[in-house]
């Protein structure tokens, strides 16, 4: 197990090796959303918490932003972002709340688009709420 550094602060000029969000249980504060921001220094990545508020007054979901990554052969660590990049994006993220939501959907109507190409291929079939495509009858 390795032992996790802290940062008591950051600056905006510092390597981002990552910045996410969470909703987190915290004794007698409740759920919080919570800001976890990994920078390099030196060769350690050292982690700094930020407690954001309430996480009910959150509407995006929680994300992951990478910045970086371990090379799998030499061990090196590598970054390309610094904080204050992840901190403008996480700051689009947070604001744009129910679209976040509105993308997922986009991505199941991509995703249902070519599954409809196969059934028509096949002859298959659809039937659904207000709507159906009878193929090969």
């Amino acid at each position: 197990m390795e032992i996790e550094i802290a940062a008591l602060t950051i600056g905006a000029d510092e390597p981002c090796y990552s910045l996410g969000e969470y909703n987190i249980s915290i004794p007698q504060k409740g759920k919080r959303r919570v800001q976890v921001v990994r920078v390099m220094r030196g060769d350690k990545i050292t982690t700094f918490r930020r407690d954001l508020g309430d996480a009910k007054k959150f509407k995006a979901e929680e994300f992951l932003l990478m910045g970086g990554g371990k090379d799998e052969v030499t061990g090196r660590i590598w970054v390309e972002h610094n904080v204050g990049e992840f901190t403008d994006a996480a700051n689009r993220l947070r604001e744009r709340g129910a679209e976040q939501k509105e993308t997922l959907d986009f991505l199941k109507q991509f995703r249902d688009y070519y599954q409809n190409l196969e059934k028509a291929k096949k002859s298959v079939s659809t039937f659904g709420h207000g709507r159906s495509i009878i193929r090969g009858g």
